[in-house]
């Protein structure tokens, strides 16, 4: 100072305040009542320095701090204070360029709550929106807070790995310490702080504590080996001769500065105003006149208007416990210049990604999940259209034309429909696509539970007509029933066009700070949800028809069980929708593509159900029978079996040859037969008188020697595969029994079309058994067991009665009986009575449905008792779907 102005003498006291507010006031006061006092240097920290700079003005002392709050701009409140250091609103500004010259976009904040860390954070964060960086986390501590697992907890779910510690040394250094302790302080993991960070190693001796600041950066106004520079490091060294130069930077060379500043300043003064003035402090000098542009220790020294230093940066990292520059940032062009390679945590040169690479939240094309997903909807769509193709060929057969086609054609497209939807949620989205899903999951679903809506409501209005209402066959028409559906699909259109018209979608890309996703943003939201909310109506009014319809004609004894399926499948469809409605139009951001598979995983299981029991059941009924039957037409002729052989090698089927150990007969004979001309109902002949017992006939006092009826039957036993067992059902048949002869026959009617003629079978008496009382069969039934195969058919008679008749005639010519009745007694008159009167108004013999031979019937009497024809008996005739 005296070589600066040698024409004045400058004595400095110097005192510690501790860190302490109030003992550095008390100081200022001290030591301006004991001598008097002309200049203030310090102190370091803002929070301390601001009241001692507000006790200092009223005592004239100019004023020379390197604490960097904005708060010291204002000159109202500090007219003398002025700084060799840049402040916080330099700072901040030259962190942000920092981060975002290191290519991180986002990071954590982790402020002291004082006016040091306010004023940075403010300067930080303003710096940060003009350059696109995100903060995702700002907290603040309170000065002395020892412990920072819950700072540390929000930084580490934060999703960015670089935090600014915008505090002290010792705030930094306890920050390490648990972060440590939470693995946050490897190479994936980017620590920067302020300028108060150049004393951190200075502060601490334990080597753990620098070990654990490796790869820590900090920014320091830059400072250049200048004449002054090492003028003061030789002093110094000389003075103390153990000691190193490197205590001499950052804040030190500052302080010193700050000194010669107060001799260029007060040289200024006296020049201009006396020593006398300026010992008297009798002069009106402001911060302009005090304050003199020089060449200090730490380089060039200039103000701004606010009397704080304009200054270039260094950055600043710490390596092996050693302080490294590695960049200068000049502010007045935005220019940021490497001068070494940073290194962070572990030695790692490369430079920490400041977030994971977002994750792509939409289902791609690359990843498996979704290719296994498209492989699998691929597999089923090619199933159900060759199962279409399947019943289109075999539209002749009357199952099909009982369950109608054209809606099990329909229902099929439908599934098929809302199997492909799914594609169009692949990959990156067009405005087509955002409208192709939702049109063709709506249409498939409506086409699906329309159809089914349709087929019960012709069954309800069949089985329902309590009053006996006559029935108008237009209404059930499927033509007209179709048109229906029509409607429903129609009203579903108008909606779509209002919503491509009206509300047209555009593609968004949405990026969190984790996630990448595309979205259909519809250009009026309000408009949007009033058409989605009208579809979610339609269709929820439509899959409240079908259950209401399939739960009131649930125990109709329906063609294939149809009705029962029916309402298994819209109780499944609801459980489904729960699952997928919310998952379809709630954003859920990181769980997006766990709701896209848990969506696409039950969207199929409700496909494949619902083709299963409205179409594909059907469709592996025909498979299996035609494999049953060597893949031969079933209008084949009827393949005969015989259990038992003749001494001559013939039976009155014809020659008796072996083959695959089974002996088999020529149907030539038997063919020859008419079926048509099989008697139509139970009946016993070679007596002298008949006499009408149900649907059956016997002759008093005669041994019977023929039995004949049309009847369901039920194949079950061994030679069906597992399969085969799961899907037999009832099947209309003419059982033709000679007991003179021998043998029993079972073939379908006559009159069924001859493209759905199915195969009959023929077996010796005298190799079956039978039993009078099956388990697991309504009452009413007898089993004819073939013992050398196992085979065995449940004929459903017309009642305990009639199951005696056929009992009674049996049991001389059959080989064994099986049960705990051979006679059919224990099946009484009144639990056929009962029978009758719980299932009345179907005919004897028939089944109560809407087709007469696939479903499984259940008998029912006629409720009246009086004589019966040769025919079929009085009675409901068989509605088909296509009456």
């Amino acid at each position: 100072m005296s070589a600066i102005d040698p024409g004045h003498n400058y004595s400095v006291q110097v005192v510690d305040t501790k860190g302490s507010r109030l003992t550095g006031v008390k100081l200022l006061n001290d030591q301006v009542t004991a001598q008097p006092i002309h200049a203030l240097v310090g102190d370091y920290s803002s929070r301390v320095t601001l009241p001692v700079a507000l006790a200092a003005a009223p005592q004239k002392l100019w004023h020379c701090g390197v604490s960097s709050s904005t708060d010291f701009n204002s000159k109202a409140d500090f007219p003398l204070f002025y700084r060799t250091n840049a402040d916080d609103l330099q700072g901040g500004r030259v962190l942000a360029q920092v981060v975002r010259s290191m290519g991180w976009r986002s990071a954590n904040l982790i402020a002291v709550a004082d006016p040091y860390g306010q004023s940075l954070t403010e300067s930080f964060m303003a710096a940060a929106k003009s350059l696109g960086i995100e903060v995702y986390t700002a907290q603040q501590y309170a000065p002395g807070t020892t412990s920072f697992a819950p700072f540390l907890d929000t930084v580490a779910a934060s999703g960015s790995k670089v935090t600014l510690i915008m505090g002290f040394p010792g705030d930094a250094r306890l920050i390490f310490r648990e972060a440590k302790a939470r693995n946050m302080l490897t190479a994936e993991w980017a620590w920067l702080g302020p300028a108060a960070q150049t004393m951190y190693l200075d502060s601490f001796s334990a080597d753990v504590d620098k070990d654990n600041a490796y790869g820590f950066l900090y920014v320091l106004p830059r400072q250049a080996v200048t004449p002054k520079l090492q003028w003061l490091q030789s002093t110094y060294l000389t003075a103390f001769p153990n000691a190193t130069a490197d205590i001499l930077s950052g804040y030190t060379i500052m302080y010193f500065d700050c000194l010669l500043s107060l001799a260029y300043g007060f040289q200024n003064l006296t020049a201009k105003y006396g020593d006398a003035a300026v010992l008297a402090k009798s002069y009106a000098a402001n911060l302009t006149e005090f304050l003199v542009p020089f060449d200090g220790a730490s380089g060039p020294v200039s103000y701004d208007q606010y009397g704080t230093r304009l200054a270039n940066w260094n950055v600043v990292n710490i390596v092996n416990r050693r302080a490294v520059v590695t960049h200068e940032v000049f502010l007045s062009n935005n220019t940021f210049v490497q001068l070494a390679a940073p290194r962070f945590a572990g030695g790692s040169a490369t430079i920490p990604l400041d977030r994971p690479p977002l994750v792509r939240a939409y289902p791609q094309w690359e990843d498996g999940g979704v290719q296994a997903l498209a492989a699998v909807r691929a597999l089923l769509i090619s199933l159900q259209i060759a199962g279409m193709v399947l019943l289109f060929a075999y539209r002749t057969e009357r199952r099909v034309r009982q369950l109608s086609l054209p809606f099990l054609l329909m229902i099929g497209t439908g599934c098929v429909l809302v199997l492909a939807s799914e594609y169009f949620l692949v990959g990156v989205p067009t405005p087509f696509h955002c409208f192709a899903s939702p049109i063709l999951l709506a249409f498939g679903f409506q086409m699906v539970m329309a159809s089914a809506a349709a087929k019960t409501y012709r069954i309800y209005r069949i089985f329902d007509n309590r009053v006996g209402v006559a029935i108008s066959k237009a209404v059930l028409k499927s033509h007209i029933l179709i048109r229906n559906v029509g409607a429903v699909l129609f009203a579903q259109a108008v909606l779509f066009l209002i919503w491509i018209g009206g509300f047209p979608s555009c593609v968004t890309l949405v990026q969190t700070r984790t996630l990448l996703y595309y979205a259909c943003t519809s250009s009026s939201v309000a408009g949007y949800w009033f058409v989605l909310g009208l579809s979610f109506a339609l269709n929820a009014v439509l899959l409240g028809v079908v259950v209401v319809l399939a739960y009131k004609t649930r125990d109709v004894d329906s063609s294939f069980r149809e009705t029962s399926w029916i309402l298994y499948t819209a109780q499944n469809v609801l459980l489904c929708a729960v699952v997928v409605v919310p998952l379809s139009v709630i954003p859920l951001d990181t769980l997006a593509m766990p709701a896209y598979y848990v969506r696409a995983v039950v969207l199929i299981y409700a496909v494949m159900f619902a083709y299963y029991a409205l179409v594909g059941r059907l469709v592996v009924t025909i498979l299996s029978e035609r494999r049953a039957n060597g893949g031969t037409d079933l209008a084949s002729a009827l393949v005969t079996e015989i259990g038992a052989s003749s001494q001559n090698g013939t039976t009155i089927f014809g020659p008796v040859s072996k083959r695959g150990g089974k002996r088999t007969s020529s149907v030539a004979a038997l063919a020859a037969m008419s079926v048509g001309a099989l008697p139509a109902t139970t009946s016993v002949s070679g007596g002298t008188s008949t006499a009408v017992v149900g649907a059956a006939t016997t002759m008093p006092g005669a041994t019977p020697t023929e039995l004949s009826g049309r009847f369901p039957v039920l194949r079950r036993g061994s030679g069906l595969g597992l399969l085969g067992a799961i899907m037999q059902t009832w099947h209309a048949h003419q059982v033709y029994a000679n007991l003179r002869s021998g043998y029993l026959v079972l073939v379908p009617p006559a009159d069924l079309a001859t493209a759905s003629r199915k195969p009959g079978v023929a077996v010796s008496l005298g190799s079956v058994a039978f039993d009078a009382a099956p388990a697991g069969v309504p009452l009413g039934c007898i089993e004819i067991v073939h013992r050398t195969s196992g085979h065995a058919w449940v004929v459903q008679l017309g009642g305990a009665e009639e199951v005696g008749v056929w009992a009674a005639a049996l049991k001389p010519v059959v080989a064994a009986t099986l049960g705990s009745s051979s006679d059919g007694r224990s099946q009484s008159r009144s639990q056929s009575r009962s029978q009758s009167r719980q299932h009345g108004g179907q005919a004897r013999g028939g089944s109560l449905g809407t087709g007469s031979s696939p479903g499984p019937a259940v008998p029912v009497t006629s409720a009246s008792t009086g004589s019966a024809s040769r025919g079929a008996g009085v009675g409901l005739k068989p509605v088909s779907e296509d009456s």
